[in-house]
């Protein structure tokens, strides 16, 4: 993604196209190294990664479970709020995906 940066115009619903598209076309298997549930970026990539259907793995290559996923999500939500940070996007992500989920 860091070779994008310089595409001027583009905003961030633009890089999220694209990587959705790219997720969706070539990842069968997502690996998310610790802490991944504290970026937009990355619970975005879960968050489709989870619809692709993918095999979804952490750093140990252990399955990450579609409920361990979200209770990390919720879990950032709390600790980002408690330092005063911006959680918007996390929570509409994980709203998201627990009404995907029925």
């Amino acid at each position: 993604p860091t070779a994008l940066i310089d595409m001027r115009g583009w905003t961030q619903g633009d890089y999220r196209c694209l990587w959705e598209r790219v997720i969706i076309t070539f990842v069968d298997r997502a690996v998310f190294l610790d802490g991944w549930e504290y970026s937009d970026g990355c619970v975005f990539e879960y968050a489709v990664s989870v619809s692709r259907k993918a095999e979804i793995l952490d750093q140990s290559l252990r399955t990450l479970s579609y409920n361990e996923g979200l209770l990390l999500i919720d879990r950032a939500i709390v600790a980002i709020k408690a330092r005063k940070g911006q959680v918007g996007y996390l929570e509409m992500a994980l709203q998201h995906l627990r009404s995907a989920s029925r």
